[in-house]
This record gives structure tokens, sequence and C-alpha cells, in this order.
């Protein structure tokens, strides 16, 4: 059985993987496949599953080059306490676009083309666990939550966690890890994929271990002002055939941003053993430059606080959400943002997902600050108690939230063991 107790271990098997499964990546040209084609001025699998590119025109009449997938896609983790330690089954995951091919991701990760076998693959794994009945198994939870509002268009994954009896025998790709071993890793660049830290942030972890868990103030003030920025949205978007976009153009390798700094799509051949099917060519999202995340810390007392943003995204239902003290998509180039009296806690790199995006990267940065700072009309400091409840409803947290919120695993589940007397997570350069 794979099981992992430490992040050390974690890492010793992810390496054995990369060099025991052969992996084959390589850019080609449109002409050189036949799963994708331009239909009615959009990009699309043969199968109609999967997802399309599309060109999409907003009120303000400015073109915006999106990924529609409408279908959530079942994102999941399966959990196992023994002995008063939970570990939890994670899949070492090859993906075109990710940096360093393999990350890790949760026990399930897939859309419904995959786990319905739309492209005459195998399986997916522990699909059987979220989709049917078993007296072994009890669902935990689940919620909603959103993908990236700039990339894709009205599209949620669908979260769940699900508790099993015993640590049962895996395929070699999925390991049992302890949460201590999550936790090990959680300031590592590019070694869990952003569902996996998604998963780890939503997820009420002192339910766990503790019963009758105090009631926490939701500080509805936050909420309240989404949902004002919500009520003045408006849905005037429409779908445009690619071919017509000023901002785009499509040729022999994909489609070509006009613009340096925008994204463009590019194919990708991929060949390997551990997925339902062993070779397969798709489009990714490129880009040329780096994101930033900043979440800022402050202390009140003996509270600790954060700063969220309130961010209008086109990709969104009701076109905003809940996010980060600062979120710079890795198309728009930025100068650095510094703070006075102010020290970084976490700094780390984290691709976006792998399999729509090809190498797109960014900076996340957890800073403690000392000083006051001007709050623009769209930023509120919240309770770490005021950010779990964002990150438990569904649709309301951005999914750069979630990602970065996953090294305060602590101080969002105080009452699970690992949380006692632990600080936040060091830098791991």
């Amino acid at each position: 059985m794979n099981l992992a107790t430490n992040g050390s271990q974690l890492d010793t098997f992810l390496q054995s993987l990369i060099n025991s499964s052969p992996v084959e990546i390589k850019e080609i040209e449109f002409s050189e496949q036949s799963d994708w084609l331009y239909n009615k001025g959009a990009l699309s699998h043969k199968s109609k599953g999967f997802f399309e590119i599309v060109g999409l025109l907003d009120s303000e009449k400015k073109e915006h080059l999106m990924m529609y997938q409408p279908q959530s896609a079942l994102t999941g983790l399966v959990l196992c306490v023994k002995n008063e330690t939970c570990y939890v089954l994670i899949q070492a995951r090859i993906e075109p676009g990710n940096i360093g091919v393999i990350q890790y991701g949760p026990s399930i990760q897939s859309t419904p083309a995959n786990y319905m076998a739309l492209h005459g693959g195998k399986q997916t794994s522990v699909f059987e666990l979220f989709n049917s009945y078993s007296n072994t198994v009890i669902p935990l939870s689940t919620s909603m939550q959103l993908d990236i509002g700039t990339r894709y268009f009205q599209k949620s994954k669908w979260h769940n966690y699900v508790l099993v009896d015993d640590l049962f025998e895996t395929e070699n790709h999925l390991i049992w890890a302890s949460l201590e071993a999550l936790q090990d890793c959680l300031g590592k660049s590019n070694f869990l994929n952003i569902d996996l830290r998604s998963l780890i942030a939503v997820f009420d972890w002192d339910k766990l271990f503790a019963n009758n868990l105090p009631q926490k103030p939701s500080e509805s003030f936050i909420i309240e002002n989404l949902w004002k920025h919500k009520s003045t949205w408006k849905y005037a978007h429409k779908f445009v055939p690619i071919e017509d976009l000023g901002c785009w153009k499509i040729n022999s390798q994909g489609i070509r941003a006009i613009s340096k700094n925008d994204i463009g799509v590019k194919f990708y051949k991929t060949t390997c053993d551990t997925r339902e099917v062993r070779s397969w060519s798709q489009p990714l999202i490129t880009v040329e430059s780096k994101g930033l995340t900043i979440l800022l810390l402050r202390k009140i007392g003996e509270e600790l606080q954060c700063l969220l943003s309130i961010k209008k995204e086109i990709g969104i239902d009701g076109g905003y959400s809940i996010t980060t003290s600062y979120s710079i998509n890795p198309e728009m180039p930025f100068e650095e943002i510094t703070f006075e009296n102010s020290e970084t806690l976490v700094e780390y790199n984290q691709s976006d997902e792998g399999g729509r995006f090809y190498k797109n990267e960014i900076l996340n940065r957890v800073v403690l600050i000392q000083n006051e700072i001007a709050l623009k009309d769209n930023q509120y400091w919240v309770s770490m108690s005021g950010l779990k409840n964002i990150l438990q409803m569904s649709n309301i947290a951005s999914i750069q939230l979630r990602g970065i919120s996953s090294v305060l695993l602590n101080y969002l589940n105080p009452l699970h063991p690992l949380a006692q007397g632990s600080s936040l997570v060091p830098i791991i350069l």
C-alpha cells in the first residue's frame, strides 16, 4: 500500500513515478490531430464533450477568448481516520501543462467526459466511491466552487468529501497521505495542484475531531456587498465566432493573440501510462508572463485577520467573486507590490490546471503587515472564522482565494490535532 506520513515521503513517491513513468509532451500543429475542429465559430472536440474555446463579447463590447464547459467537474477527497490520524487519498497526476509534468491532485478530478469515458478510455479511479451507494462509505460534505472567471465562462467545480472505513489498496499513482504530510508540503512550489489546494482549504477539518463546534459570526458585511455588486451586473454578453475576433487570429498552431501579453491557444500531444487514455492531443491556453496573488494578514490583539477583495470577472455568474487582497492574472504585466513593516510568511509558485493551461504560473505570497494601509472600496478585513465561512459557501470564493487559503489550514481549523501550538508554514525556497 502506498502510504506517506510526512512530506519527504510524498516527495520520494513523486520522484519515483517521474523516473518510472515515461511521459512525452510535444507541441504539434492543428493539422497533426483530428480530435479537435473549428465548428460554428468555436474550437470543439469531435465528441461534443470536454470543453470548447469560444469568442465572447461583453456588455462594454470588449472581446474575450474563453473556455466554455458548463458541465461541472467532479473533484473530491477520500478520507480515512485511523488512530486519530486523518489520511487523504491523493493522486500523482500527469497533465501536459503542469510545471514539472506531475503534481499531486485530489482523489478524483474528472470532467463528465472523462468519467463517462467519451474518449473510450478506462474507468476513472475511485469514481464509484462518489457515484454510488456503499455501506463502507459515508458522504461528508459537498459544495459548488468557482473556476477561473477570466478563463472559463460560467463553470463551477463540484467539491465532494467521503469517509471510508479502511485504508484500501490503491493503483500505483494513488497514495494515502496523512494530513500532516500534506501540511508539510503546503509551501512547496508546483507540488500540489490548485484543485487539491482548493479542497484542502474548503473542508471543515475541525469536524472530524471535535463535536459541538462553537458558532462563529458570519461577518455578513462582505457578503452583503458582494450581492450589491452582483445586482449591478448586466447580462449583455454574447458569443461571437473566433474568426470574427479582432484581438485573435486562427493560425496553423492554434489561436494567436495580436497583443503580446494576451492569452493564446496551442496544441500538444501527450503520451503516458497513468491516465484514462494512453495518448491524446488537445489545445492548451498559453501566456508569456507570470501572475501574482497576495493575501495580506494582520493581528488585532490575539485575532488574525485577512484582507479580502470583491473582484469583477466576466466568466462568473453575476460577475463578481470574493478573492485575495491582490490578484493579477498572468497576462497582466505588473510592478512589484511592497508594504512597509511587513514580513513575507509564505511564498510559492502555483501553475494553473495543467489539463487546460500550458505552464501558466502565478506567484502566491502571504504577507503579515504591521502598518495600516489605505483600503479600496472593494476591500474588507475578515477574521479567520469569517474566511472559513466564505470558503464553505458555494460559488462565492475565487479559486485564487481557495488555493492560497490552503496554507492557513491551522488557522482555519484550530481544533484539529495538528493545529495545536502550530504556526504558519515557513517559506520554502
